[in-house]
């Protein structure tokens, strides 16, 4: 039997967690959206090295609306989320059913919700990219988007998929190049500025249920673990300049190049 390993911490809720989001600005650190059945709500951590012990406050609800009946599936903070500024400022960005929920407060009186529309099916990630200057999307309806959140928003880039769009992310040494990974395996990096694609990879396993991006890595999730390395992203644009896949399985029994 696997030894378990219990939490350092945890925080008591009274509601099924759907998903949450952490925000990664060092001026809003400790800040953690979480996405309940018909509400988002804000929290803030204290961690046991600033306070001495662990705790958190519950900041503010964001209420989702009682005519949508699917669940919050993706969760994303604006690159410019900061409660270092005066009045705070938190952006958020829920992909709800079809649609993109974006909420702005400053955490006291102001509060306001701006709604994207344009995907044809259920949306399943969300992610700012482009230094947070996009908004940018995946969804059932086989599309990637792009959106502005200046004004009234708009949709100003969509790249076609071949599959359900299943996870992006921007890509962690280029903000201008975005990756894309279908339900059916294959992973896009895309050139936003550009508006092309500069290398697609395929996964032998499906369905692709979920990617990250450490560095120049990628790491999905299908059946099994896949550990996706492509080198040399940044370059993989120069006709002059190879990039190279290498898969290696959760069995480590087969190792593709």
């Amino acid at each position: 039997m696997r030894p378990v390993n219990e939490p350092d911490h945890s925080i008591p809720l009274n509601e099924a967690i759907y998903c949450y989001d952490i925000c990664t600005n060092d001026f809003a650190y400790n800040l953690i959206a979480v996405a309940f059945r018909k509400h988002l709500s804000l929290l803030l951590v204290g961690l046991p090295e600033e306070s001495g012990e662990f705790g958190y406050t519950h900041l503010q609800d964001m209420d989702l609306g009682e005519k949508e009946p699917r669940s919050v599936s993706a969760l994303a903070f604006s690159p410019d989320t900061s409660l270092n500024c005066t009045p705070n400022n938190v952006t958020l960005c829920a992909a709800n059913g079809s649609q993109l929920k974006l909420y702005r407060t400053d955490l006291g009186q102001f509060s306001t919700l701006q709604v994207l529309r344009g995907h044809g099916d259920y949306v399943n990630d969300v992610s700012w990219v482009c230094e947070g200057e996009l908004l940018a999307s995946v969804s059932d309806d086989f599309t990637c988007r792009f959106w502005t959140t200046t004004g009234a928003g708009e949709n100003v880039i969509t790249f076609g998929l071949s599959s359900a769009g299943m996870s992006v992310k921007s890509h962690p040494e280029d903000p201008n190049k975005v990756l894309v990974a279908e339900k059916k395996g294959i992973i896009h990096l895309y050139n936003v500025t550009l508006k092309q694609t500069v290398i697609s990879v395929e996964s032998p396993k499906f369905p692709l249920m979920s990617m990250h991006s450490p560095a120049t890595a990628l790491i999905t999730r299908c059946r099994g673990m896949c550990h996706w390395t492509v080198s040399d992203l940044c370059a993989a644009s120069q006709q002059s300049r190879d990039a190279r896949c290498t898969l290696v399985s959760t069995r480590m029994s087969s190792l593709s190049r």
